[in-house]
């Protein structure tokens, strides 16, 4: 990851922002991202996946208040993405381990349903030390013909800015 991008993502704060590849491996992220649903340095590096959070981790289900469409979402994203790599080990081994730790993963990926990676989706995130937050989701690929994106949380409205401030602030 360069530098340059890693100056980018700290200049973001307190907007979430992270770089995430066409795996949805997270690559690199603020503090605000670091925090915003949970911890993610206490993630294990191999685990920090938003596809495998959202499947395997209780607090991104108990968090995102619309998990059951934002998982359907991620499920087909993933799909559309592995089409370019159906022979990658490491592709076929992410989805053989979501099908095995989550049932709702395998139902989501049995439907067959593709939708690319888009802007503008809304979310809400219910973080316990700051409340509910609403956001617009945008993408910007980092090179032409790339499957590396910087992904930005655009706060949908002032409290949001003002939980976001408080967030990264109190994490010092």
């Amino acid at each position: 990851m360069s530098t340059e991008l890693h100056a980018v993502l700290d200049k973001l704060d307190p907007y979430p922002a992270c770089i995430q590849n066409g795996k949805f491996d997270l690559l690199a992220y603020n503090s605000a991202m670091r925090l915003l649903i949970t911890d993610l340095d206490e993630v294990p590096i191999a685990q920090r996946n938003c596809v495998w959070l959202t499947f395997t981790e209780p607090r991104w289900r108990e968090r995102i208040v619309d998990w059951e469409q934002a998982a359907a979402r991620q499920v087909a994203n993933l799909r559309v993405a592995m089409a370019e790599h159906v022979d990658d080990g490491r592709w076929k081994a992410l989805v053989s381990r979501l099908r095995t730790e989550s049932s709702e993963f395998a139902e989501l990926w049995d439907r067959h349903s593709v939708r690319g990676v888009d802007a503008g989706v809304l979310h809400q995130i219910d973080n316990p030390a700051i409340g509910r937050m609403t956001f617009t989701v945008s993408n910007t690929w980092v090179a032409p013909g790339s499957t590396t994106r910087l992904q930005v949380l655009l706060p949908a409205d002032p409290h949001t800015v003002e939980r976001l401030t408080r967030l990264v602030a109190d994490a010092g």
